[in-house]
Formats: C-alpha cells, structure tokens, sequence
C-alpha cells in the first residue's frame, strides 16, 4: 500500500499523482510490463493511494540509502528500463491517451536544470561547456564596373588577373568587338548623352 505521507517535500506532492495516472492509463496498455500488479489507484484532493501487488517473496530492496546498487544490479536496472522505453518508442496513445508531449517552451525552461543536473551526477564524463563560436562572415566579392567599349558601363564580380592564353583572348575580343546593330547605336548615342550632360554639371 503506497499513499500521501504528512511532512512530504512539497516539490514530491506531484509524484503520487503522476504514479497513479500511470497505473490507470499507462499499465493496461503493457500487459506483462515490468511493474507490480495494480489494484486499487486513487488521487483526489492533493492526496493518493495505491494498492499494488505484493513482491517480497520474489524482489528485494538492492541497497540501502545512500550506497549505490551494485554494478550486476545496476545493469539489471538498465536492461529493464531500457525493454520499458523500447515498448513505448513512437506509441500511438503517446500524447493521446497516454501524457502530454512538452511544447518547445516547456523544453526551454527544463532544459537548464536537466543540464545541471547531469553535471552533477556525470562530472566526469560530460564535455566541458563551451562558448559559442563567433560567426564567420564571409568578405562580400568585390564588384568592378568595367566599359565594354559601347559607350555604357556593366557590372561583373571581380576576379583574378587570367595569365597567358587566356589573357591573350580577353585582349583580342576586347579589340574586335564584332558587328554592330543599329540598336546598339542608339543605344550607344543615347549613353554618351547621358555622360556628357554628367560631365557638364560637374
């Protein structure tokens, strides 16, 4: 028989509570499940009371407080809860029937307190905590306006100096620039205007 106990730490009161929705919810779903037989579950008014099977002819108390299991039972422990969460991994009544799932606000505000929680008990098995890394910022390519011989000016990325051949080719394209079409002209006539009126109000 488990229920309410005078003088219980207040952070402890929502324990009995949760232990009894398991035990009415949670344990028909898993039958044969690693837990005690449930027979009566009750919470009502701040106070619980559970009436579960009976296992001191088959189960033991693994140690006493504050002495650590040892490492045979401990790895008892492991592989029962382990089976446990492996049943319940992506159920269909998770957040359903069965609990609530926690909104990203929720994980917010325990995420801290689990952190330093596993700081304490894993000291030396967790990474030190790092700062941040500042960002990179990349340098933006630098833009070079370059005439293109026809009296307007186009904007291409800089880049490197070619060398050789293909310094050459640029030099000889730039020299024949080809075949001209009359919209290229009035296009042409049209951007002279446009830099001689600029020079002029200088």
């Amino acid at each position: 028989m488990k229920a309410t106990r005078s003088g219980l730490d207040a952070s402890l009161q929502s324990v009995g509570e949760r232990e009894v929705a398991f035990y009415r919810r949670a344990a028909p779903l898993m039958p044969g499940g690693p837990f005690p037989r449930c027979y009566d579950a009750e919470f009502s008014s701040g106070r619980f009371h559970l009436l579960l099977e009976d296992l001191s002819d088959t189960h033991m108390i693994l140690t006493e407080w504050p002495l650590p299991p040892s490492v045979d039972a401990c790895e008892r422990i492991v592989d029962t809860w382990s089976a446990f969460h492996a049943f319940w991994w992506r159920h269909p009544s998770l957040g359903r029937e069965v609990g609530t799932f926690l909104d990203e606000a929720a994980l917010a505000a325990r995420r801290p307190r689990a952190q330093r929680a596993a700081r304490r008990a894993l000291p030396d098995r967790l990474r030190p905590v790092r700062r941040p890394a500042r960002p990179v910022y990349r340098r933006r390519p630098r833009l070079a306006a370059l005439p293109d011989g026809r009296g307007r000016s186009r904007d291409v990325r800089a880049s490197p100096r070619p060398a050789g051949a293909a310094r050459d080719q640029i030099r000889a394209r730039s020299r024949d620039p080809g075949p001209r079409r009359p919209e290229q002209d009035g296009a042409a006539a049209v951007g002279r205007l446009g830099i001689d009126a600029g020079r002029a109000r200088r």
